[in-house]
Order: structure tokens, then sequence, then C-alpha cells
């Protein structure tokens, strides 16, 4: 989610993995898990603030 209310300041915040789900499971590569499409990290939150000048 963004905000936007103060001026040339966003300040953004989100989650990663809400749900905390396990990566789905291949044989193709040797972590066992689709890297391409999941992180084994599991729930993540992130932030950042962006100033404009």
């Amino acid at each position: 989610m963004t905000y936007k209310g103060i001026k040339h300041v966003k300040v953004s915040l989100g989650i990663s993995n809400l749900l905390d789900e396990n990566p789905p499971v291949t044989n193709s590569n040797s972590t066992a898990y689709a890297n391409n499409i999941a992180s084994p990290i599991g729930r993540a939150y992130n932030a950042r603030l962006t100033y404009e000048f």
C-alpha cells in the first residue's frame, strides 16, 4: 500500500508471502523448490520512503 498525503513524500509498505506458504517443490534443480516462482524465506515485510525534489 502507498500513502501520498505529504507533499513530495511517498510511503510504501508491503508484505511478501502473506499467508507464509512453502514454495512449490520441484526436482529440476539442486534447491528442491521452484526458485523462479517463490522464495523459501517465508513471510517478509518491506517499507520504502521516497522524497522527490
